[in-house]
């Protein structure tokens, strides 16, 4: 799904609840050229809508041919037993003060963020 518009606030809130109930929700970005703008407004709206400071830069990262290893993997709950990831391309990412960086590229940059959720609904 490569959204090209923003979710609605009932959307955000069904979000919202499921997070407070113990879900986790991944939000996979992309680059520009392939995410379109609009796909990337949509993915940072989301991200601001769910109490994340963390944004997507729309920049290209990893695009050699078959991939590039991303070996820079955080200690974290949801990166036990991970030595490594494998991309054919990514995104990087912005962190705010309260997000922490999963993955750095090989390059160095941010590519892979943890961010909480507002449990509190929109009105």
């Amino acid at each position: 799904l490569r959204p090209q518009q923003s979710l609605t606030r009932d959307e955000i809130n069904a979000l919202k609840q499921f997070s407070s109930e113990g879900g986790r929700i991944v939000v996979q970005g992309e680059w520009l050229n392939s995410f379109t703008q609009a796909g990337i407004n949509a993915e940072n709206a989301l991200l601001t809508s769910l109490g994340s400071q963390l944004q997507n830069l729309a920049t290209n990262v990893m695009t050699t041919s078959g991939g590039s290893y991303a070996t820079a993997v955080a200690a974290h709950q949801v990166t036990t037993g991970f030595t490594q990831l494998w991309f054919n391309a990514s995104s990087t990412v912005s962190p705010g003060p309260n997000d922490f960086i999963l993955v750095h590229a090989l390059t160095g940059e941010a590519i892979v963020g943890v961010t909480k959720v507002d449990p509190t609904p929109l009105p």
